[in-house]
């Protein structure tokens, strides 16, 4: 591997995994980089925290929102599934919860 694409490829992970930017933005520069050509590796979503904020802001301690959060945790699921594959788009995004 190049020294250049190398380099691109730290800046652009440091940017997947960089805290604060949100769990959505996450998803979409997964999926982009899962669209790249030929990739030198299997590439995943850290799925702790991009599954759960969504789900435990909908659930927000309450059992009545119970049904919400799992529908929440299944939309997330879903997006970056869909994302390692390369194949989130802006419309799946608004199907959510």
């Amino acid at each position: 591997m190049g020294t250049t694409h190398h380099s691109h490829l730290k800046a652009t992970i440091a940017a997947l995994l960089s805290p604060g930017k949100g769990i959505l933005a996450a998803t979409e520069r997964l999926n982009a980089l899962c669209q790249a050509d030929a990739p030198a590796w299997k590439l995943t979503f850290l799925f702790g925290r991009g599954l759960q904020d969504a789900t435990l802001t909908t659930w927000g301690g309450s059992s009545s929102n119970r049904v919400a959060a799992q529908a929440a945790l299944r939309h997330r699921a879903r997006c970056n599934s869909l994302a390692v594959q390369g194949k989130y788009s802006a419309a799946i995004k608004l199907e959510g919860p």
